[in-house]
């Protein structure tokens, strides 16, 4: 069962990158894990793709994936989002926040505080020009609840209206509670 909310999640994810290659010019998956987009979809040769994650998930997946050539740009960064110069380390590996970028936290949201978390976003609003996006998942409180109520989980917080919760730290949901569209 959790498996196949995973595939829907990656095919939905996969969409929303497919149809925002043409609007961007880079994008950045954080907490990127195993993810193999730049490798398997049809993208821009020039898109530049910045992949951020902690260095044990990262370097072992540059190693493993040496034999394969990726379709974009790609730079892996190993980076823990709870440390602040995570940041600095993107501008460094050549991210340029005057470029509209595709923010992908596939995955990410439900295992940060929540206070963490909307500073992420204000970080992420700050490195961001008008027009860029960001696609995340998230749990609500509820389903967290419920979750907690059946087993141990490393989850811990969720957001019931991120329409209310977001706008505040610079980011409009547009389309869904899966989506969020950046200064349109």
């Amino acid at each position: 069962r959790k498996m196949w909310r995973v595939a829907v999640r990656t095919k939905f994810f996969d969409d929303f990158v497919l149809a925002s290659k043409v609007r961007v010019a880079q994008v950045v998956a954080l907490g990127s894990g195993l993810d193999t987009r730049p490798y398997r979809l049809d993208l821009p040769h020039d898109l530049r793709w910045y992949e951020c994650d902690f260095a044990d998930v990262i370097q072992p997946k540059v190693e493993t994936m040496k034999k394969f050539q990726p379709r974009c740009a790609l730079c892996s960064i190993s980076a823990d989002l709870r440390d602040p110069t995570w940041s600095s380390m993107l501008l460094h590996a050549g991210f340029k926040p005057e470029d509209k970028t595709l923010w992908i936290l596939e995955g990410l949201q439900y295992y940060i505080p929540r206070d963490s978390f909307l500073a992420l976003l204000d970080n992420l609003f700050n490195l961001s020009p008008v027009g860029s996006l960001m696609v995340l998942d998230i749990k609500t409180e509820a389903v967290l609840e419920s979750i907690r109520s059946t087993r141990p989980t490393t989850f811990v917080s969720g957001f019931s209206n991120p329409e209310a919760d977001f706008l505040p730290h610079g980011w409009r949901v547009t389309h869904n509670i899966l989506s969020v569209d950046y200064r349109e």
